[in-house]
């Protein structure tokens, strides 16, 4: 509220002001009863008398409204004081009961003792195998192949290095019982071919190559 008021003390301060230093002409202060006149001639000093004093007193409202916002500051606040009120305990003591113990006085209840952990199962008994041959991984049995000796015609391949593939590979082992039914010498030309590129990237072409020969009834040549 206080505010509201300096705010409109700054303003009647600054009409005032704002007749005291109103324009001269001549040496002589304008008469502020030019404000009420209606005489053409009078119409430039009467505005000029008039922007005077509004420009003052907006002056003095800025001035009055801005020294209330400072003292604001400045200005202890009123407290309020609320009474304080103790909390109101009401105990209705017809439904308390005689027979039943304080809470406080009971003892308290036992805290039961852990479960022992349950005994471990135990280990499973060793498996003893009695015939290693069980464990044995079947795979197919290489043919067998005849090494040079009287009455058997020596081979134009290291029959050494193709008995050695056929124990170790079992794709080119299969073939060569596939081709050995065939006949003997379809079984040759296959190792021969092998051997000479000595690659399985060649393995299935050349298989392929020496069945259809066989199947056509073609000898290797």
């Amino acid at each position: 509220m206080y505010k509201i008021l300096l705010a409109l003390f700054g303003a009647a301060m600054g009409t005032v002001v704002g007749i005291i230093s109103r324009p001269s002409v001549a040496g002589t202060q304008v008469p502020l009863s030019l404000l009420s006149s209606n005489d053409p001639a009078d119409q430039l000093l009467r505005d000029q008398l008039l922007s005077n004093i509004i420009f003052c007193a907006i002056v003095g409202l800025i001035v009055g409204a801005t020294v209330g916002y400072i003292a604001g500051f400045f200005m202890p606040k009123p407290v309020r004081e609320t009474a304080q009120r103790s909390p109101v305990v009401i105990r209705n003591t017809s439904f308390e009961r005689k027979d039943v113990p304080n809470l406080r006085e009971v003892a308290p209840l036992p805290v039961p003792a852990p479960r022992p952990a349950p005994p471990a199962p135990p280990p499973p008994p060793a498996v003893t195998v009695q015939n290693p041959a069980v464990l044995a991984v079947a795979r197919p049995t290489p043919p067998a192949v005849a090494t040079a000796g009287p009455g058997v015609p020596k081979r134009s391949y290291d029959e050494g290095k193709w008995a050695s593939l056929l124990e170790i590979d079992p794709e080119i082992s299969e073939a060569a019982i596939r081709l050995r039914t065939m006949g003997q010498s379809y079984e040759d030309e296959f190792a021969e071919r092998y051997l000479t590129f000595c690659d399985r990237y060649y393995l299935r072409t050349i298989v392929d190559l020496v069945e259809a020969r066989a199947a056509g009834g073609q000898q290797p040549g």
